[in-house]
């Protein structure tokens, strides 16, 4: 049985949704896109940020027997205040939502990230602070970056706590199981506010890496032990900025890869950040490589111009050549048009983005390879690694997720498994009304999480990672649709 708690449906609409419930839309007769109702696409970018506790879910179908997890996803969740609407996906304040789920059973838990920034704008009753693509009516614009944080990027379970991760401030710690916010992380002595970005990387050696931006050239180099204690933190003038969201580990060095959409400082304070961007196509894609021994840059070059959000495995090879599958898009149109008009159901185009290698020689150019003949990519995991980290002749897997290029929305309702070499080797399209959020792997499955636009109901599923043409092996619904959400990680359970 399901038990919500006091806190989970406080709103009549969603107790009664409960009595609606039926177990599994993801196999139902399918209803084709163009019929879709604009109403049914734009609820669920207006999905309430509700703090729930639903416990007693259901799981259906083959849960495997030796498979505890968590699912911890952050995203952007509160997107109303006070009667205004940020105008950009970005913007909402950070929620957690934690699904765990073993042979036993399945619970959910959500809750808002109380961040400073949250926590003046409540107490306000509307909103004090610009957001990443919003500039709200007498908000003040001139606040520094960790006013301004919604810690609303990813959610990261290490050493012990959850780390909520934004691009331009501050960690928040939270509890892992109560999710309780317990405030931003000070990593060290007057390190307070330093922008610790929202994609971290571990290497081989359980060592986490990440990087920081501030927008006026200066690149924070960040290195925290597996015991959660930072070893070294270094903040590097490379007189460059662009907006930059993800960054690789490639065996001794690391690989910053920055696009062109750059800051315009006469505009910056007085705009929404979006903006004060300008995108530059002439100054190309600059990529920057640090050596992780000294933390000092080692080698630049520009390649020509693409936009990027996420890489995937980097390595090197004997002779010092770096290598990285990318998914890069031909401008930076996803960021600064696209995810502003889903606010209002007007949904992307199919995306153009590609999955290319980036391959970097140290006594040559670096250029850009095709890698796979798929239009339309995105959130490249890796399933499989070969030993070593991979290499030219690897054999890892990613799993991508592309919009179908059936489906008039223009977003992410296929998984894809890839091989380096081989390409495509299985897809899986969700229903048209489907709309999948980041998927990853996990051992011997794929997970991940999305939500039906039709039935309103949110909800997980799992793959086994060889067989997902097959389909979901298990899955979890919702009673209600949670909020759409961005970066997720996993917290393995013993059994």
């Amino acid at each position: 049985m399901m038990t919500p708690t006091r806190r989970s449906f406080l709103a009549g609409s969603a107790a009664a949704a409960l009595g609606s419930l039926k177990p599994a839309p993801l196999f139902a007769a399918d209803t084709p896109a163009g019929s879709i109702p604009a109403e049914e696409w734009r609820s669920i970018w207006t999905a309430p940020a509700d703090e729930l506790d639903l416990d007693g879910l259901a799981v259906h179908g083959r849960w495997p027997a030796d498979l505890a997890l968590t699912l911890y996803r952050n995203g952007p969740a509160l997107h109303t205040m006070g009667g205004y609407r940020y105008r950009h996906w970005f913007d909402g304040d950070g929620m957690i939502r934690a699904w765990t789920i073993g042979p036993l059973g399945a619970r959910l838990r959500t809750r808002l990230i109380r961040t400073a920034k949250l926590t003046a704008e409540q107490a306000a009753g509307r909103r004090l602070l610009p957001a990443f693509g919003s500039l709200p009516p007498g908000a003040r614009a001139d606040a520094m970056a960790d006013a301004l944080n919604p810690a609303n990027i990813n959610a990261l379970p290490f050493a012990g706590s959850l780390l909520a991760l934004w691009e331009a401030g501050s960690a928040y710690r939270l509890d892992q199981d109560t999710l309780e916010t317990l405030g931003p992380v000070v990593w060290g002595k007057d390190m307070a506010g330093l922008p610790f970005s929202g994609h971290p990387h571990f290497d081989r050696a359980g060592t986490l890496w990440n990087f920081g931006l501030d927008y006026t050239g200066r690149l924070v180099v960040w290195e925290v032990g597996a015991d959660g204690v930072l070893r070294r933190c270094k903040v590097l003038n490379i007189g460059y900025a662009g907006l930059m969201h993800d960054f690789a580990v490639a065996g001794r060095h690391l690989l910053f890869v920055m696009p062109p959409l750059l800051i315009d400082r006469d505009r910056l304070g007085r705009r929404a950040f979006l903006d004060a961007l300008d995108w530059r196509p002439d100054a190309g894609l600059r990529l920057i490589l640090v050596d992780k021994a000294d933390l000092t840059v080692v080698r630049q070059t520009v390649v020509p111009t693409r936009f990027v959000f996420h890489l995937n495995t980097a390595w090197e090879d004997a002779d010092g050549g770096v290598f990285c599958d990318v998914v890069t898009f031909p401008d930076a149109d996803i960021v600064q048009r696209d995810l502003a008009a889903i606010m209002d159901a007007d949904l992307p185009r199919h995306p153009r983005s590609k999955f290319e290698r980036l391959v970097w020689s140290p006594a040559g150019p670096a250029r850009l390879e095709p890698s796979i003949d798929v239009v339309g990519v995105e959130f490249p995991r890796w399933a499989e690694r070969a030993e070593g980290g991979g290499g030219p002749d690897g054999t890892g897997r990613s799993v991508l997720m592309h919009s179908d290029t059936k489906r008039a929305s223009g977003w992410f309702n296929t998984l894809l498994s890839v091989d380096r070499e081989r390409g495509v080797l299985q897809r899986w399209a969700a229903p048209d009304r489907v709309l999948l959020e980041e998927h990853l792997p996990v051992g011997r499955y794929v997970i991940g999480t999305g939500v039906d636009a039709t039935s309103g109901h949110s909800f997980l599923h799992l793959f086994a990672a060889d067989g997902i043409a097959d389909g979901p092996i298990a899955w979890v619904e919702l009673p209600v649709a949670l909020p759409v959400g961005l970066h997720a990680n996993v917290r393995i359970h013993q059994v």
